[in-house]
């Protein structure tokens, strides 16, 4: 076999479409399974948008000297706290694995 032949793992093998390890432990494959799953990611890229929507609210009102609204900082505190929930299990999940992508550095 060639040396890229043996790099290659196939998703059998317990390798994801992103080239991430799939656990075997049944808790952290059924972790594995809903936060990866594309209802949770479409759920992190909205969560993503009303964060950037709530900076711009806080950004606007800060500018005028007037305080953040209550329901802009709770809904900012919300997001951080479920941003917060998803690092922990994808730790929990691919744990030095999850270093290896860029995408997860930016989470950080």
């Amino acid at each position: 076999a060639t040396a890229s032949e043996r790099d290659e793992v196939p998703l059998a093998m317990g390798v994801d479409e992103a080239g991430m390890p799939v656990p075997h432990w049944p808790l952290q494959k059924q972790v594995h399974d809903v936060v990866t799953s594309a209802v949770i990611e479409a759920f992190l890229v909205s969560l993503i948008l009303v964060s950037f929507l709530c900076v711009a609210v806080e950004t606007d009102r800060s500018a005028v000297d007037l305080e953040p609204l209550f329901a802009v900082s709770l809904l900012s505190g919300v997001i951080l706290a479920l941003y917060t929930v998803e690092l922990i299990c994808k730790l929990y999940i691919f744990r030095r694995e999850y270093f290896r992508s860029g995408w997860n550095w930016l989470d950080l």
